[in-house]
């Protein structure tokens, strides 16, 4: 059995740490051992991890700058002799600032590194770029995340690795009542769902103008948003200006904030519809989840997002902080539980088309494959007990 090293960027648990579980669950039994790598300062994302069986390890990030040379290159090597002490076989790297924290230690253990980029990375700093030079593979979510990629990457070296997720069963009627009961919402109301942490990413705004218009028409309507609130500092800020903003708008009262939770697909059982509005993404796992529920979904047409909702008989697409037409969008599957039976539909056929985890995991370890296989015979190459 060989053994790969997922290094997690992040403090807290989102969209990247639940993306790495995945993977690390869909290699355990195809002869692949998971070691993940969590920050000092990430408790809960370690507990994510060990929670669900995987191994964990902690490790001190580092920015390579001039000034802080020494640092970052005593923390590469630090990385790189857990890397060892672990056996690892491979290095994959969670997202690119993963990339810019490990690659180098990769190198310095003598494994091949890929690097996950999820998000589309238009602008990053020299020296941060500079640090992803030992990267072997890049790992793009969708084409338009390769096309956008701030460094060029030749075909020999990148890849578009679509995330897949195991089929759901359509929402239980049981799990909806308890789910509402609990948050507080009558079984008739009408929810709207959006599943994202309070992050400046997320275009929580243009919800926030489009609520306005969605509740003159449905009074009735709720909108329940899981998410990190209060984990980190930047997410409790973005938290409080969103609440005074929506106390402006007047429709706070309508608007229920779970906060951070480990049970995301049992609350998405309450929704009537899905929505993600966002600045950017690069191909959200959320979405093919939702879609997989069989909830109608209405998503902001940016990044990869149209090539999972390629069509409108799969879902809505609604223009970049087009708050009106996000608005319209919703109130007309509100208007209509046929039509959300039919989104629902053939969102859920399209994600078991095209998007499922034995799709995904087959393709991840032809990667780990031809990685580990070019590197058994490269000169460069040495043996593991050095």
């Amino acid at each position: 059995m060989q053994s790969v090293a997922h290094l997690l960027p992040w403090p807290a648990v989102g969209g990247t740490e639940h993306a790495t579980l995945r993977i690390a669950l869909a290699v355990r039994h195809r002869g692949f051992r998971s070691v993940a790598f969590c920050r000092e300062d990430a408790p809960q994302v370690a507990a994510l991890f060990r929670d669900n069986g995987i191994e964990t390890e902690t490790y001190s990030a580092g920015l390579p700058s001039v000034r802080h040379a020494i640092q970052y290159f005593a923390s590469c090597r630090a990385l790189a002799r857990a890397f060892r002490e672990h056996r690892i076989d491979l290095l994959h790297c969670a997202d690119v600032m993963a990339g810019v924290y490990g690659a180098v230690a990769g190198r310095m253990s003598a494994v091949p590194v890929v690097c996950h980029v999820r998000n589309p990375v238009e602008a990053l700093d020299f020296r941060l770029r500079i640090a992803l030079t030992p990267v072997s593979k890049f790992a793009f979510v969708s084409r338009d995340t390769w096309r956008r990629f701030v460094v060029p990457v030749m075909p020999r070296r990148g890849c578009v690795l679509y995330d897949g997720i195991d089929s759901r069963s359509p929402a239980d009627p049981a799990v909806r009542r308890a789910v509402r009961d609990e948050l507080g919402v009558l079984a008739e109301a009408p929810v709207i769902g959006m599943v994202a942490r309070l992050s400046p990413q997320k275009d929580f705004l243009t919800l926030a103008r489009a609520s306005k218009l969605i509740l003159s028409q449905v009074p009735s309507a709720k909108f329940i948003i899981v998410g990190d609130i209060a984990q980190e500092e930047a997410h409790r800020e973005h938290y409080a200006q969103l609440q005074k903003k929506l106390h402006q708008i007047g429709v706070l009262d309508a608007f229920i904030f779970t906060g951070f939770r480990s049970d995301v697909s049992t609350v998405m059982q309450a929704f009537d519809l899905f929505v993600l509005s966002t600045h950017f993404e690069g191909l959200p796992l959320v979405v093919l989840e939702a879609m997989s529920l069989g909830l109608p979904v209405v998503a902001t047409a940016v990044n990869g997002i149209p090539e999972v909702i390629h069509d409108a008989a799969v879902g809505s697409l609604v223009p970049h902080e087009d708050s009106e037409t996000l608005a319209r969008e919703i109130c007309a599957l509100l208007g209509s539980a046929e039509r959300r039976h039919q989104v629902g539909s053939a969102g859920r056929q399209r994600v078991a088309d095209h998007f499922t985890l034995e799709t995904f995991s087959s393709s991840l370890v032809a990667l780990y494959q031809e990685l580990l296989g070019a590197h058994s015979m490269s000169p460069v190459s040495r043996p593991r007990a050095a």
